[in-house]
Parts: C-alpha cells; structure tokens; sequence
C-alpha cells in the first residue's frame, strides 16, 4: 500500500547480508546492514532521517546488547532479549536460526518455550 500503513519488513540471509525495507511517503525505503546485525521495532526507521537511536527504548535496548556482542548471539539469548523488550500488547516475538534454518515463534508472550517451531530446508533443485 506505498506507505498507507506504517510497515517494514528485515529481510536476511544467513551470509550475514540483511535489509531494512519499508514503504514511506509512497516510496520503498531500503536500509541496508552496516554491521553484522540489524534492529527492526516498532517504528519506521525513515522517519528518523538515518538517526534511529533514542526513538524507541526497544530498538535501543536491542542495538546496545547487539552492538555489545558484535551480533553474535544464541538463540536463547535472543529469544531471552526479545522478552526483555516485549511489551503487554505484544503478539508474538521470532528468531530465525540463521544457519539451520530453524524458527522458532513465541506467542502471547509465552518465552519459557517456543509456541510454534518451523524449519526452512532448501530446495534440492
């Protein structure tokens, strides 16, 4: 819908290559990686002009701890940092093992276990 509703997706692949991608102003915003992680909450990185920090106490709770362990952390410390920032009105909270494949989805705030597993395989074609 070009922006109507505030919307963004973070796209990434397990090479270590991710995106930001929203939809602002009827333009697609693109913000790409420029360490080896990458934050989305729940506010629209293009309106803060490439300033995200201080805009939501989330997304900067998020970045430092990232920032801390040079992106790498396990999955159940994401999930465990994912809980620490979820809010009362939060639906549900993912981490994408990466390299497995493996996703792991936690809903109505249930993070002492994982509510749905998934896996992604690849294509033998």
């Amino acid at each position: 819908d070009m922006g109507a509703v505030p919307i963004h997706y973070l796209i990434a692949s397990a090479s270590g290559e991710s995106a930001v991608v929203e939809f602002s102003e009827g333009q697609m915003v693109v913000f790409r990686n420029e360490s080896p992680w990458q934050a989305a909450t729940n506010f629209l990185l293009a309106s803060t002009h490439g300033h995200p920090q201080g805009q939501c106490w989330r997304y900067d709770r998020i970045s430092q701890r990232l920032e801390g362990l040079q992106g790498r952390i396990s999955p159940q410390d994401a999930m465990h940092l994912l809980s620490d920032v979820s809010q009362e009105n939060t639906q549900w909270s993912v981490v994408y093992h990466m390299t497995t494949g493996n996703i792991d989805v936690v809903m109505g705030g249930q993070y002492s276990k994982a509510t749905h597993m998934f896996h992604l395989g690849q294509s033998a074609h």
